[in-house]
């Protein structure tokens, strides 16, 4: 990590393992990394974090830091793609910005948990539907592959469990003239459609009877016409 050589009203002046010095913005996300120590957790993704409280909540970086586990006591683990990384540090932000006397207060982290969750597609809902045609036809194929950040179509255009177009880290990040940075929380595309009123949105897997929730219902337009999509 870093070490702090010295600080001014708007800067904090660090010096790199290297012996590289740089000077940062006193930004809050510098904060974070400097002040509260977060560097092994969003930089480096050697180190975890806990912040113990009702539930306690522990946050797990992968090796580069660009992805996360949220593991709360009171439910599964929930693993945060590329582009929930600038909310998680927003959260984070708000925590400490919060904190009194160093006791800090999981619960902004809690409802951040649980606004992911209520917007992701179920995993056994998404199981179901690969099983089933179109889908089915590309699972021996590179067409489709389930990964755990969502569906990753013709290898480069992926649809999260949170029904948005993302572009994997690949070489392919241009969209309309722009350019997508790799773990952009950029959308990728945006598909645009209608239901149909009073439709039936049900299934039934191994007997029991799931109503789709509408965030289920766009993921499932829009990965037919993902699938449809020509691969490039």
């Amino acid at each position: 990590m870093p070490q702090v050589k010295r600080r001014t009203p708007a800067n904090i002046v660090v010096q790199h393992d290297d012996g590289h010095i740089e000077s940062v913005p006193l930004s809050m996300q510098n904060r974070l990394l400097f002040d509260h120590n977060l560097w092994g957790l969003l930089k480096d993704g050697d180190e975890k974090l806990q912040i113990d409280g009702d539930p306690s909540v522990t946050i797990i970086p992968n090796d580069d830091a660009t992805e996360f586990t949220l593991d709360l006591e009171d439910g599964q683990p929930i693993h945060l793609s590329p582009d929930l990384k600038p909310r998680l540090v927003d959260t984070l932000i708000t925590i400490y910005k919060n904190a009194e006397d160093g006791d800090r207060d999981p619960s902004p982290l809690v409802s951040f948990r649980d606004e992911i969750r209520e917007n992701r597609v179920r995993m056994e809902v998404a199981e179901y539907l690969g099983e089933m045609p179109p889908f089915s036809n590309y699972s021996d194929n590179s067409d489709l592959e389930i990964t755990e950040n969502g569906w990753l179509f013709h290898g480069e255009l992926l649809l999260t469990w949170e029904c948005e177009f993302r572009h994997p880290n690949t070489q392919s990040t241009k969209r309309d003239g722009s350019i997508i940075e790799p773990s952009s929380a950029d959308s990728a595309y945006d598909v645009s459609f209608q239901r149909k009123p009073g439709a039936a949105h049900a299934i039934k897997i191994d007997g029991e009877s799931y109503r789709l929730t509408d965030n289920e219902m766009d993921f499932l337009t829009k990965a037919i016409w993902a699938a449809e999509v020509p691969a490039p």
